[in-house]
This record gives C-alpha cells, structure tokens and sequence, in this order.
C-alpha cells in the first residue's frame, strides 16, 4: 500500500510539474506572438511538376562543426543560391531561391526547403 501511494504521490508531482511547463510555455508563446516574432506560414499549394535545379555556386567554403563514423556537419557563411524552373498553373516559371534545409526521406530520396530570392538577371542561365 506504501508503495502505490508513493508512486501516486510521484505521478502527482510529475503531473504538477508539466502543468506548471505548459504554464511556462504558454506565457513564452503569448509573449513572442506579442512582440510578433512569429511570423504566420505562408499557404502551401500543391505542386505536382518535375523541377529542374541548377546549383548557381562555385566553390563553397565552410567550418567544420563536427564529424563521425556516418557524417559530418558544417556551416557556411553564405547562402546556397540555386536556379530552378518549373511548370506552375500551366505556365513555366523561372526562379531563384537559396536552400534552407534538406533531410533525407525514410522511403528513400530527400526533400529540400528553398527560399524564394529575387532574380538576380546577371546569373540567369
């Protein structure tokens, strides 16, 4: 009997304890939306087209962060600018973005997040 009013005693804390992050979260969240820093996404719209990419870098320089047996992470001081074209609402499209993150695809493959950019015409292709 002890021993289970021990662990109630334990789950109570520990269900006490979350309240109070939620709490905590709760007031960070309703302060960051405040001071507007949390911007609202923007609506995503299917995209059923083939995308061709064209890497608009030469060389690129970066810092080691850290490396293992399966990988290595770097940064890189500048942004990754890649020249896509595309067929959008039946017309073709011609763009510019910089890469904002990649992860690799449980099923196979990855999946990259570009930023638009503003075209720059000195570098179109």
């Amino acid at each position: 009997m002890k021993e289970q009013l021990s662990k109630l005693e334990t789950l109570q804390a520990e269900l006490e304890a979350n309240k109070k992050l939620i709490r905590d979260l709760q007031a960070k969240l309703a302060q960051v939306e405040q001071e507007r820093q949390v911007k609202p996404r923007a609506e995503r719209v299917d995209l059923k087209s083939p995308v061709e990419f064209i890497g608009d870098f030469d060389i690129v320089h970066g810092e080691g962060i850290n490396i293992s047996d399966n990988g290595i992470c770097f940064n890189v001081k500048k942004a990754l600018p890649i020249e896509m074209h595309y067929m959008h609402n039946g017309i073709q499209q011609h763009r510019r973005a910089e890469l904002v993150w990649m992860k690799e695809l449980p099923e196979e493959g990855y999946r990259f997040g570009l930023k638009f950019i503003e075209s720059d015409d000195n570098n179109r292709f």
